[in-house]
C-alpha cells in the first residue's frame, strides 16, 4: 500500500516574482528511496467563466511566454495575500475585462500540477455580466477580450484554439457543475 512520504529537509533556493523555489527532501516509507524534490511555492490562482446576458463567454487573449505565443482563455489571475479567492475573481474579472458582477459561484478547485507546484486553482462562475467600463490592466499586461457563444468553446478546445490547460480544466467544471 502507498504511503505519504516523510519530510527530511526543506532548503529554500531563490525567490522570484510569481514563485520561492525550495528543495525538499523526503524518504519513502515503502522503500529505501531518498531524494530532494525541486518544488515552486506559488500563490493560489483563479479562473472566472463570465457569461453575459446573449449567453457569450467573456475570454481574452494575451501574450504567455512560456509558449511564445497569444492564448485564448478565461479571465484569471492570482489570489493576492490577505485576500480570498473568491475577491480574486471579482477583481481579476473587473481589472480584464471591466466586467461588474451581479453574483459569483465557486464551481470546481484543482491542483495545476502537485508534482511541483503547491498552489490550487480556484473557478468561479458568474452570469448575466455586464461589461460596464474600461480595463484597469498590470503594467505586463496587454489583454484583447473576445465573447465567445457558449456553444463554441468545446469546438475551441477540440481545434486548439484554446490551449491553456486551466481554461479547459475550468470548462470540465462548468459542464459538470450541479
Amino acid at each position: 500500500m502507498i504511503k505519504k512520504w516523510l519530510q527530511t529537509s526543506k532548503e529554500l533556493i531563490s525567490t522570484e516574482f510569481l514563485w520561492k523555489h525550495f528543495k525538499i527532501g523526503y524518504n519513502s516509507q515503502t522503500s529505501d528511496i531518498k531524494i530532494k524534490f525541486d518544488v515552486l511555492d506559488c500563490p493560489d490562482w483563479i479562473n472566472i467563466i463570465a457569461i453575459n446576458e446573449e449567453q457569450k463567454v467573456i475570454m481574452v487573449k494575451q501574450f504567455r511566454s512560456g509558449i511564445n505565443d497569444i492564448t485564448l482563455e478565461f479571465p484569471a489571475g492570482g489570489v493576492n495575500l490577505n485576500e480570498t479567492s473568491e475577491d480574486a475573481a471579482i477583481r481579476e474579472l473587473s481589472e480584464e475585462t471591466g466586467s461588474h458582477i451581479n453574483s459569483i459561484k465557486l464551481i470546481g478547485k484543482s491542483n495545476p500540477n502537485p508534482a511541483f507546484l503547491t498552489n490550487t486553482l480556484w473557478t468561479y462562475l458568474s452570469e448575466n455580466v455586464q461589461i460596464s467600463k474600461a480595463q484597469n490592466l498590470d503594467d505586463t499586461e496587454e489583454i484583447e477580450i473576445v465573447l465567445v457563444p457558449i456553444n463554441k468553446i468545446d469546438e475551441k478546445i477540440k481545434n486548439g484554439e484554446i490551449v491553456h490547460s486551466l481554461t479547459i480544466t475550468s470548462w470540465y467544471f462548468f459542464k459538470n457543475k450541479s
